[in-house]
């Protein structure tokens, strides 16, 4: 049985939710597949030689990978043989910028002597700024869904991949907005949590995979290794974590998903050609997946009808 690893980073749980997808779609084709989470602890038992198939997952912060992941996968040892991998990663909008994330990731594992062939960009919803609609969360899961079964299609086929290229613009906007690390490391000790509210339970300390939090005297404590992942926020049962400057975008409660699929009255599909406002620039992102998607024949979501109400019309 051929083997997959699959390193994944992830603060509130999208990414690791779109692994989980990914791996249960390869075990469909045969693969076994584990699951390995990056954090500031590099797991050093893992022989990386012994699998078949390497893949890397994170969310996009600021247009670029999470400094935690490049240190990660730094310490990756060079592999005796070549090997095949794939890159995917989650962001809240559909943006050109977010493309060029990977870069630096990709020419890293080319020197351990593994060959990157897709870089994949899903998105999921927003875990910080403002919370997104229950509608949208639906159809972004619903289509990263589809993303992931897309991945793995191409991988495992014998489709020829052309070698990565990245838009230099797009690169040299997102190196300089790698200010974004040197701003977690200032705002990570100004995380606090409310002494009203903070019951001590420890569940940011479980969440953080940054291990930059810790219990004293019965609340939360922040140090500097913060990577803004916002997973304690969004978090914790009491919503009791004030995230420094970015406290007034605090996003608290993760998504409910496996509830929001299960209500058969909230449309499969949020973002239609009628929307307006923001989200309407998402419809060239759908497009394009979605008709990519469908020549490898996987379902595509779409609205039940073109014209809207227009007192449904998703402002």
């Amino acid at each position: 049985m051929k083997k997959a690893l699959i390193y994944v980073f992830s603060g509130t749980g999208n990414t690791v939710l779109a692994a989980n997808m990914i791996a249960a779609d390869l075990e469909k084709v045969g693969y076994c597949c584990k699951l390995v989470r990056i954090t500031r602890d590099y797991d050093d038992s893992i022989d990386i030689n012994e699998y078949d198939l390497i893949a890397v997952g994170y969310p996009i912060h600021a247009f670029n990978a999470p400094q935690i992941v490049k240190k990660y996968i730094r310490k990756l040892p060079v592999a005796r043989e070549k090997k095949r991998a794939f890159i995917f990663k989650t962001s809240g909008e559909p943006f050109s910028p977010n493309n060029a994330s990977s870069a630096t990731i990709v020419r890293m594992l080319r020197r351990r002597n593994i060959e990157v062939l897709t870089d994949t960009h899903m998105l999921m919803p927003y875990n910080i700024m403002f919370r997104y609609k229950d509608g949208l969360a639906k159809q972004m899961y619903l289509h990263t869904e589809g993303m992931c079964e897309l991945i793995v299609k191409r991988i495992t086929s014998n489709e020829q991949f052309k070698p990565l290229r990245y838009n230099v613009f797009t690169k040299l906007f997102a190196y300089i907005l790698r200010i974004q690390w040197f701003g977690a490391w200032i705002n990570g000790p100004l995380f606090f949590s409310k002494k009203k509210l903070c019951n001590g339970c420890g569940k940011c300390v479980e969440l953080c995979p940054a291990k930059n939090i810790s219990l004293k005297d019965g609340r939360a404590k922040f140090h500097m290794h913060c990577t803004m992942c916002m997973g304690c926020s969004m978090g914790c049962p009491q919503d009791a974590i004030r995230p420094g400057f970015l406290t007034p975008w605090k996003v608290n409660g993760n998504y409910p998903f496996e509830k929001l699929l299960a209500d058969n009255e909230l449309p499969e599909v949020f973002v239609t050609k009628n929307t307006k406002g923001y989200f309407k620039l998402f419809n060239d992102y759908y497009d394009r997946t979605n008709k990519l998607m469908e020549e490898y024949g996987i379902k595509v979501y779409k609205p039940q009808a073109e014209d809207i109400p227009e007192n449904k019309v998703n402002d």
